[in-house]
């Protein structure tokens, strides 16, 4: 059941207990079991409201016990004495369903979305109600995947989309993000140094925000970009320049701060303007 979202096993369950010398001490036990622990779900017994008739009766494994691919349920009952009482349990219509109301709703993350080609980024799936997934990474490696949390590899510099279609046995809901993976080209600089090429504060931001740069020792160019891709403004700069002020005009949303010397990216920070 772990391709299950929600499983439930619904049961109609028997149960008689009575007679004999004494009072009657006879139970039917109900348990569920992974492949690790086992867990009791209900124990019927003599003093139950519902002897002598089938009771519909279901539960959500979710509830009581973690799902593996090894997964068991056990009804279980005697009489516990040699002398003792009648004893009549009856199990019928046992079937077992997914609980799926909706469709899922797709979201996803990552632990980094920019740095020096060639770059590797591992994906998190956030999506509520998946139970498959179909990834596409315009220009990684591999370029689709139905992991749901998978490793991409970013060889050519660039910017690249990200989309992510989740599916359940309601339907599906992809999300495409813009722009989402930045790999730069970072002429032998070293990681760390490339990173720290660019500080932005404050980020996120409400007015203006400052870009600061750090061992500018050549003319470069600073371009910004909305999520779309979309060229909102490009600062010239001059060798040993180090601090621009930007934003003041901008709308709230996500923009892209780029660093170029020689039409060649250097650095990339994402950036928020808020409200």
């Amino acid at each position: 059941m772990t391709t299950y979202l929600d499983p439930v096993l619904s049961v109609e369950r028997w149960f008689y207990n009575g007679g004999g010398g004494g009072v009657p001490n006879d139970t039917l036990r109900i348990y569920i079991q992974n492949a690790t622990e086992s867990v009791l779900i209900e124990a019927i017994n003599s003093n139950d409201d519902n002897l002598s008739e089938w009771y519909p009766f279901e539960f959500h494994f979710k509830d009581y016990i973690d799902l593996t691919n090894d997964m068991t349920v056990r009804f279980r009952t005697a009489d516990n004495i040699a002398s003792g009482h009648l004893v009549e349990a009856g199990i019928d219509k046992f079937y077992i369903y997914d609980d799926v109301t909706a469709a899922p709703e797709t979201a996803f993350g990552s632990d980094i979305t920019s740095g020096c080609a060639p770059l590797t980024v591992h994906f998190d799936d956030m999506s509520v109600g998946a139970a498959e997934w179909a990834w596409e990474f315009e220009g990684g490696t591999p370029s689709t995947s139905t992991l749901q949390n998978p490793t991409v590899v970013y060889e050519t510099p660039g910017t690249y989309d990200v989309t992510l279609t989740a599916t359940n046995a309601i339907g599906s809901d992809a999300a495409t993000t813009t722009a989402y993976v930045t790999a730069n080209l970072c002429n032998g600089i070293e990681d760390e140094q490339a990173e720290n090429l660019i500080t932005v504060a404050p980020n996120p931001f409400i007015a203006t925000s400052m870009i600061s740069i750090n061992n500018l020792s050549s003319d470069a160019a600073v371009e910004i970009t909305d999520v779309t891709g979309k060229l909102i403004q490009t600062i010239q700069l001059t060798a040993g320049e180090n601090k621009i002020f930007f934003g003041q005009q901008y709308a709230s949303g996500i923009y892209f701060i780029t660093l170029k010397q020689d039409a060649q990216i250097i650095s990339t920070e994402k950036v928020i303007k808020s409200e």
